[in-house]
């Protein structure tokens, strides 16, 4: 075998050996973000550009039942009024609690919140983060 066969053998070697160790390391290595998708509300999910400047005003008076997830530490009055049985008092309520107590560390700190029950924590369980 030549020499320049023997260093093209040697350098394709080490190339599959980095590969094979960059692919074993993204399999087992943790994911540095923990993504959970968001979706936007809107009336329908593919308006037609005729109907697009007409669509967009009345989309924002309707709720969509497509499904959206609202973070309770960074929600407006509005975002937390898409929530079940949550209206304009307890969203009040809640932006109220997290401005005085700070940021909720758990889900479950919303029944510290006046009005909120256990009941509509779990209503609400798909749809909210911290």
């Amino acid at each position: 075998m030549s020499n320049g066969r023997k260093q093209t053998l040697i350098l394709l070697t080490a190339a599959l050996i980095i590969v094979a160790a960059m692919f074993f390391v993204s399999l087992f290595s943790t994911p540095r973000f923990n993504f959970i998708p968001t979706y936007e509300i809107s009336e329908s999910p593919n308006p037609t550009r005729a109907n697009e400047t007409n669509s967009q005003s009345e989309s924002q008076n309707k709720t969509s039942t497509e499904p959206y997830v609202i973070n309770i530490n960074t929600a407006t009055k509005e975002e937390l009024m898409l929530l079940k049985s949550i209206g304009e008092a307890k969203a009040q309520a809640i932006i109220d609690y997290r401005e005085i107590n700070g940021r909720f560390m758990d889900i479950s700190e919303l029944s510290e919140v006046d009005g909120i029950t256990d009941k509509i924590i779990a209503e609400n369980l798909g749809r909210i983060i911290v």
